[in-house]
Parts: C-alpha cells; sequence; structure tokens
C-alpha cells in the first residue's frame, strides 16, 4: 500500500521502508475510512433497532403491569366472593335458632371452617355452635321461643279479622266524639281492621 500522503509529507526522507512499517503500524492501529464509516451504519442501525425494541418493551411493560393488577383484583374478588359465600352459609346453618343472625355469625372463626369447592361449609361450624350454646346461651332461641306468637287484641287468636260491624261513618262520628288520644287510637284501628280509612 503506497503512502502517498507520507511521501509528501517526509519528502526525499521517503523509503519503501517506512512505507512498509508505518502501513503496519496504520493497519494494526487504525481502521480505514471505509470500514469505519461501515461500521458507523451498523451502529447507528443497531441503535435504531435499540430504541424500536425499549419502546416496545415499555408496552409489554405496561401490559405486564396492566396484567398483575387485573390478577390481583381478581384474587381480591375470588376471596370477597369465598367470604360472602361463608357467611351465606353459617347464617342458613343458623336459621331462625338465634336471636340475632348476623352477631352470631360473626363470633365464629371462620378459619376452623372446611368449606367445599361449592361453598357448602363441611366441617367446622357444628362445634362452634354447640361451643357458642355453652357459653352464650342466652343469643339461642329456646324451643319455646323459635314460635312466633300470635297476635292478641282486636284479632281472635285464631287470626281470623273480626266481621265489619259498622259503616265508615259510624267510625267517623265515634272517632269525632272519642275523649282520649286512646279511644281515637282504638276506634281508628278498628275502623281499619275493618277496611275503613278514617
Amino acid at each position: 500500500m503506497a503512502l502517498t500522503w507520507l511521501k509528501e509529507i517526509l519528502g526525499e526522507s521517503y523509503t519503501d521502508d517506512i512505507d512498509k512499517a508505518v502501513s503496519a503500524k496504520i493497519g494494526a492501529q487504525f481502521v480505514s475510512r471505509e470500514d469505519f464509516n461501515t461500521q458507523k451504519q451498523t451502529a447507528k442501525s443497531l441503535q435504531t433497532q435499540l430504541e424500536a425494541a425499549q419502546t416496545a418493551a415499555k408496552g409489554t411493560e405496561a401490559l405486564q403491569a396492566q396484567i398483575t393488577q387485573l390478577t390481583a383484583d381478581k384474587t381480591k374478588a375470588e376471596e370477597r366472593v369465598r367470604q360472602v359465600q361463608t357467611q351465606a352459609a353459617i347464617k342458613l346453618a343458623l336459621g331462625a335458632d338465634v336471636h340475632d343472625t348476623s352477631l352470631v355469625a360473626g363470633l365464629i372463626d371462620k378459619e376452623k371452617l372446611k368449606i367445599s369447592d361449592s361453598g357448602d361449609i363441611t366441617d367446622g361450624l357444628d362445634d362452634q355452635i354447640a361451643e357458642l350454646k355453652k357459653s352464650k346461651a342466652f343469643l339461642f332461641k329456646t324451643a319455646n321461643q323459635t314460635e312466633q306468637p300470635k297476635p292478641t287484641g282486636s284479632r281472635p287468636l285464631d287470626g281470623t279479622p273480626p266481621a265489619r260491624t259498622g259503616t265508615r261513618e259510624e267510625y267517623s262520628e265515634q272517632y269525632k266524639n272519642a275523649k282520649s288520644i286512646a279511644e281515637k287510637v282504638a276506634i281508628k284501628t278498628a275502623a281499619a281492621q275493618a277496611g275503613y280509612q278514617i
């Protein structure tokens, strides 16, 4: 390789040995302009590809974050459904045997319950209810408390309404002539039971 530019600089001092020595050093230490430009273009191309990959990765990161959030939300929702199913199963099992179903259901240790995939309580509830009946018996109704009392008053004990005994005008007249609030309430109640509103 002839280094004409070096020949111009060195003038008469230029020899083929100097040319060979400088060419060897330049070849070992430096890159030709063509190789440099090729590498520069390759670097620019790689930089463009890297930026495109980073942009795509940002979208992927956002999607991954959204997937993670939705998975967490789904897990929370499933846990909430399980809690609601458990609470409903407890209240159903307690039935009408307690004075306040919500209060007694709150005393049940849900961690000790075994629940099937269908949401039914398979074990642990009966033992806890039996323990509560012993320790907090006042929360549970006795045998005679579970029956609903029959209303008493102007209706007979069998629950059939009395036959109409007067007209609307008669009830209205009695209401006007009543001397106390208790009499007025009784007359108004009797009129309502007879099907009249005064």
